[in-house]
């Protein structure tokens, strides 16, 4: 080997020792630079995702709190609709008292505090049932009425209430009481009825005889949903062939042998009716069928028994209508 080709060798050799060195040394930096890179990013990485959490944090608070709002002003909403509710009750409540009409409630509260009552029905009806502490003054007429008012002399300027059973004669004679110089006098809308249907407590007659006419306004004016009455039972204690020949209107027919089978009768039939009005006949005259069958009643817990001594001949007699279409127990 000549020295020129010794020479080439070396030189090949330290050249290549020095690419590999500035290799080496540039891969050093490459990884270095990749490592600093990557740190950058995943700080940064880890930064944007602190700023994500704070702030759904932060609209996690302001969404609780919105929800807060909401709820406070659904409230609010719902306080204004009561109070607009209220406004308009009241307003519908002058209205009305400015045309001198009162309702049940209204009148409930006025009676509670002393203001003196009038109940314009018949003395009849009044002696049957009443709201407590109500003096009578029948109407009947326009003409009548002032013939029969000496009771509320000097009253003209005192707080009165009057009613009916429904609210038609109590506003007659409120008309005329207006009409007249009374300031301050007030119809109960619906009357004892609209009392009554609220379950405000009256005055009821014990369980007692009754008259023909009693009895009458009892079975004419209070049956039914809107009646005086609603739950009253008119029961027929004869056999069943008299009840079948004619009997009083909507009446039920339980009759009277004896006193263990008819308690048997009305234990089963009359289950829960221990507080409805029962009005009781049988045939009249010498006939004691009724009252016994009253007897038996109020033995056994019924509070509010009357019977018709004149019983179903003494309705004939008096004209009062009849029917045969009834239904037996």
């Amino acid at each position: 080997m000549n020295e020129r080709t010794s020479g080439e060798i070396k030189l090949k050799k330290t050249v290549g020792r020095d690419v590999a060195i500035g290799l080496g040394l540039v891969c050093l930096l490459l990884i270095a630079g990749l490592g600093i890179a990557a740190a950058y990013y995943t700080t940064t990485i880890s930064n944007r995702n602190n700023e994500v959490n704070t702030l759904n944090s932060r609209i996690s608070g302001l969404n609780a709190t919105l929800g807060q709002l909401n709820a406070t002003i659904s409230n609010q909403n719902r306080t204004i609709t009561e109070l607009n509710d209220k406004v308009d009750s009241l307003t519908t409540e002058l209205q009305m008292a400015r045309d001198g009409d009162i309702s049940a409630q209204t009148a409930h509260g006025m009676v509670n505090n002393g203001v003196l009552t009038v109940d314009v029905r018949t003395p009849d009806e009044y002696d049957i049932m009443h709201i407590n502490n109500s003096i009578n003054i029948p109407y009947y007429n326009m003409t009548d009425f002032p013939t029969r008012l000496s009771p509320l002399a000097g009253k003209q300027n005192t707080q009165l209430i009057l009613y009916c059973r429904s609210g038609v004669r109590s506003k007659n004679a409120w008309l005329y009481l207006n009409s007249t110089g009374y300031n301050e006098i007030y119809d109960v809308l619906g009357g004892i009825n609209a009392w009554r249907a609220l379950n405000y407590t009256v005055w009821e007659a014990p369980s007692e005889s009754i008259s023909l006419k009693e009895a009458w306004w009892m079975v004419e004016a209070g049956q039914g949903v809107g009646g005086t009455f609603p739950e009253m039972i008119i029961l027929d204690v004869r056999d069943a062939t008299a009840y079948a020949n004619g009997h009083l209107p909507n009446a039920t027919n339980i009759p009277y042998i004896n006193d263990y089978d008819f308690k048997s009768e009305i234990t089963s039939a009359l289950s829960g009716k221990q507080n409805s009005e029962i009005v009781v006949y049988c045939d009249g005259g010498a006939c004691q069928l009724s009252s016994m069958a009253s007897s038996v009643l109020i033995e056994n817990g019924f509070t509010k028994v009357y019977w018709i001594p004149d019983g179903f001949s003494g309705w004939v007699a008096a004209g009062y209508p009849i029917s045969t279409i009834g239904k037996a127990a």
